[in-house]
């Protein structure tokens, strides 16, 4: 993107580039939102910059001599950005640019998808709004802010006929030094209003930065009246891994195959493609290597093979590692969360989750001193369930887990504090040259289970 196009694309609220200002800078926005009963919306929007005039009478400049249609491309491309941040799709989109010798305003007519989600989870549309800019603000950097900054807007939202309405965004204000952030709202008939304003003064530093944008909140609308459909997206990551012990070397093989969404394989698949297969898993076997040697464990062989790159199935990483054994008891502690614990969702969880990982751990020297006991956590929809086998010297672990998609995260914190954090399997090795403290074998499995 050229510059000017940058620099537009700032001046009209995507800050996409850092601000440097000199003056104040005055801007207001209006949007009518008329929803559909699919979840869609007839978008009517215009944005008036109101200075700083120097800007202002540089921009006058740039449109004046490369006209507008130029812009109009660059600032209808901007838009489709900064709805996809917002989750939402673009049908189409009409810009059209007016200007005075102090003021420059630019309208959008556009349909969007997604701008209401139906979730079945508990019968009900939603609508998520960022009357304050967040997704955009977290763009800006405010060391390089000189003047003021001072935004205000009106959102109008008009909901589809026979709408129940259930709750209104809440009232909002948050004042750091003379920087402040308000929020206010009304229903008006079967339509909800939202008013807000954001006023950022200059010099700033980080903790202020904190205080003000810290802690984000959700601004919703909710209501009820017909069913609808669900869209989104499904995680699928499925993990092998099969730990050996022989009375001299435990041997670690594992494979975690990243299944699904199509949209993220492809991100993984062209990063690894631009950096190299090779370089990649190199890189990777390092890694594992360097966290080995830091916990004092010697690596006595070990490779990493990337499949599917340039394929269309699944992604996997193939790793497979020896270690020596030193300790005449070993523990590996495995955790049922998957990670799960770290969705960072603000108020629902808006993906599907499904994550398996099945442990098989094989002594072809020494005993089981204890092993785990399976449990089953559900909830609505959730769930999270350990399942576990012994055969003789052979023990396994078999964690699936689902997510159900719309899930309150209040309602997942809940759900999520009654897995166990980790669940473990404690073995002798008959060897001996095994001598002195126990090592847990966590940290020898530690960078099989980094994600990429």
């Amino acid at each position: 993107m050229s510059f000017r196009a940058l620099y537009i694309f700032f001046v009209f609220l995507f800050f996409l580039t850092p601000v440097v200002a000199s003056q104040d800078y005055y801007q207001n926005e209006n949007s009518l939102y008329k929803v559909s009963k699919d979840g869609s919306a007839l978008v009517k929007m215009n944005v008036t910059v109101l200075g700083p005039q120097k800007y202002v009478k540089v921009q006058l400049g740039i449109i004046k001599k490369n006209g507008l249609n130029y812009y109009k491309k660059e600032l209808t491309e901007a838009f489709e950005r900064r709805m996809k941040r917002r989750g939402y799709g673009v049908k189409w989109v009409n810009v059209s640019v007016k200007y005075t010798n102090f003021s420059i305003i630019v309208f959008y007519t556009a349909n969007i998808t997604n701008f209401s989600r139906y979730y079945s989870y508990d019968n009900r549309w939603e609508i998520t709004l960022d009357p304050l800019h967040i997704t955009e603000i977290g763009l800006l950097n405010f060391s390089r802010l000189k003047g003021t900054m001072d935004w205000n807007g009106t959102i109008l939202v008009e909901l589809p006929k026979g709408s129940v309405v259930l709750e209104i965004p809440k009232n909002f204000s948050r004042r750091v030094g003379e920087s402040f952030l308000l929020v206010w709202s009304r229903r008006v008939g079967n339509s909800v209003l939202v008013h807000s304003r954001v006023h950022i003064t200059g010099g700033l530093n980080i903790e202020d930065v904190n205080r003000l944008f810290g802690k984000p909140r959700a601004f919703i609308i909710t209501y009820r009246g017909f069913e609808g459909r669900e869209s989104y997206l499904r995680w699928v990551k499925k993990v092998l891994l099969n730990v050996t012990v022989y009375p001299d070397r435990t041997v670690l093989d594992k494979v975690v195959e990243y299944v699904s969404p199509e949209s993220y394989l492809e991100e993984l698949k062209s990063r690894i493609r631009v950096e190299g297969v090779q370089t990649r898993e190199k890189v990777e076997l390092n890694a594992l290597k360097r966290i080995y040697e830091t916990e004092g464990v010697k690596v006595l062989d070990g490779h990493v093979k990337i499949l599917e790159v340039n394929g269309s199935g699944p992604l996997k990483m193939v790793y497979h590692v020896v270690v020596e054994n030193t300790a005449q008891t070993e523990t590996y502690t495995f955790t049922p969360r998957l990670g799960l614990e770290n969705l960072t969702f603000l108020h629902r969880i808006m993906a599907e989750f499904d994550y398996s990982a099945i442990v098989k751990i094989e002594l072809k020297s020494g005993k089981f001193i204890s092993i785990p006991k399976g449990f089953n956590v559900e909830e609505n929809g959730t769930y999270f369930r350990l399942k576990v086998k012994r055969e003789g010297s052979l023990v396994i672990l078999n964690e699936i887990d689902h997510v159900r998609y719309g899930t309150l995260y209040e309602d997942y914190e809940r759900i999520i504090q009654r897995v166990p954090a980790t669940v473990s399997v404690s073995y002798t090795v008959t060897s001996p040259s095994t001598c002195g403290p126990a090592i847990i074998l966590l940290l020898v499995l530690l960078p099989l289970l980094r994600k990429y």
